[in-house]
């Protein structure tokens, strides 16, 4: 987003935003500038445009925010109160509707295989074929990446409601087991030690992993409700019996197993939440 041809009101944090490089009727940098003063508008300098009025009637008709409405309150800049909708025309070439499903793919590669150290917008973007430009004004930091490419390529547990606390922690068991032996598996790894190491990483991803917990967590609470298990159950202990038994069979079987392992994942994973569910009493 161009910063120059902007009109900029610090003190009701409002901006209408010029685009880049496209003047409008004569309006270009330094032309007018519009200060707020208690809720109302005044001029501070006009080459240009005949007066403040005319500048912000020129940027609203330009981006097609401009309406009987705010006609009637500029009338007289200097006791109105500008209203300024956020719906803009599309300029430019549309929005690429495959682009996010491009950066994800790339992105959840890329911190497969080097953690949050090597997790940047330049690699990601040559990973996705896009430009670095379209990455920043879509996430706007590397954090903000990483958390939806979570939640878009990692654990999607809010999907998961079978009816049944048996089948709910079955697929969650085979949630994890299909992500930790797949293609991107050293993610858990990563996420687990870059959270130690890098505070950014850990406050971008925080509120990924809690909610998470909170879905994973809900569906204990939906099998209380329905009287499958007592009320009085720990909620994160049943889950943390199910995924840390997942994460600790895949982490631990040598590699000379592991083809071993990957032919029996259906009857490991039953056996596992079988054994939780007898050991919570679970009503039949």
């Amino acid at each position: 987003m161009g910063r120059k041809n902007a009109l900029l009101f610090p003190r009701c944090d409002m901006r209408i935003d010029l685009g880049l490089d496209e003047p409008c009727h004569g309006f270009h940098q330094g032309a007018v500038r519009l200060g707020i003063d208690h809720g109302r508008l005044f001029p501070r300098r006009t080459n240009t445009l005949a007066n403040a009025t005319a500048a912000v009637q020129c940027v609203l008709r330009s981006r097609c925010v401009y309406n009987e409405r705010t006609r009637e309150d500029m009338q007289d800049p200097l006791s109105a109160t500008v209203v300024i909708s956020e719906t803009r025309r599309a300029r430019g070439r549309p929005r690429d509707p495959g682009l996010e499903t491009r950066v994800f793919d790339a992105a959840i590669a890329l911190y497969a295989e080097t953690g949050w150290p090597g997790f940047h917008f330049d690699a990601v973007a040559r990973g996705a074929g896009v430009g670095k430009a379209a990455l920043y004004r879509r996430w706007g930091s590397r954090g903000a990446l990483l958390r939806e490419t979570l939640e878009a390529r990692w654990y999607s547990v809010a999907q998961i409601d079978t009816a049944s606390l048996r089948g709910d922690l079955l697929a969650l068991a085979r949630m994890c087991f299909d992500k930790l032996t797949g293609p991107y598996g050293r993610v858990a790894l990563h996420l687990h030690a870059d959270a130690q190491r890098f505070g950014e990483m850990r406050e971008s991803t925080g509120p990924w992993g809690e909610a998470v917990i909170r879905q994973s967590r809900l569906m204990v609470r939906r099998a209380i409700a329905r009287g499958e298990i007592p009320a009085s159950i720990n909620h994160g202990l049943i889950i943390d019996a199910v995924v840390g038994g997942v994460t600790n069979h895949v982490a631990a079987t040598p590699e000379r197993l592991r083809p071993a392992m990957m032919a029996q994942a259906e009857r490991f994973l039953a056996d596992l939440v079988d054994l939780v569910v007898r050991g919570i009493g679970m009503h039949r």
